[in-house]
């Protein structure tokens, strides 16, 4: 199944979840992982939104989401660099971060 909004209508995924919607549990996310500059990995990182919080906080945060839509959205708010299309059934470099987070319901979408 294909959901629009992270497809062909990701350019209005912030509008039906703002950035500020989660900034509370973004902020009690971050402050759980281990200090700063520690490797972090976003599963389903979506636009991007907490990706962008945890680099600016110092983590040298990665992000992946199955979304070509959405990597490129979220590559605008980070680099390029940071993020990655990529399922997370098959994530291949856990063993190589510090933390792990996947936040907004992702796991709800896995199929």
């Amino acid at each position: 199944m294909t959901y629009e909004l992270f497809g062909r209508l990701a350019d209005r995924y912030d509008w039906h979840t703002p950035p500020h919607h989660y900034q509370h549990d973004h902020a009690f996310v971050l402050s759980q992982l281990p200090t700063p500059p520690c490797r972090i990995l976003d599963v389903g990182c979506g636009t991007g939104v907490f990706l962008e919080k945890a680099v600016s906080a110092g983590f040298d945060a990665t992000g992946t989401d199955a979304s070509p839509e959405m990597m490129s959205l979220a590559s605008r708010r980070v680099s390029p660099a940071r993020v990655r299309v990529e399922r997370m059934q098959e994530l291949s470099e856990s063993a190589s971060y510090d933390g792990i987070v996947s936040l907004s319901w992702s796991f709800n979408y896995v199929s």
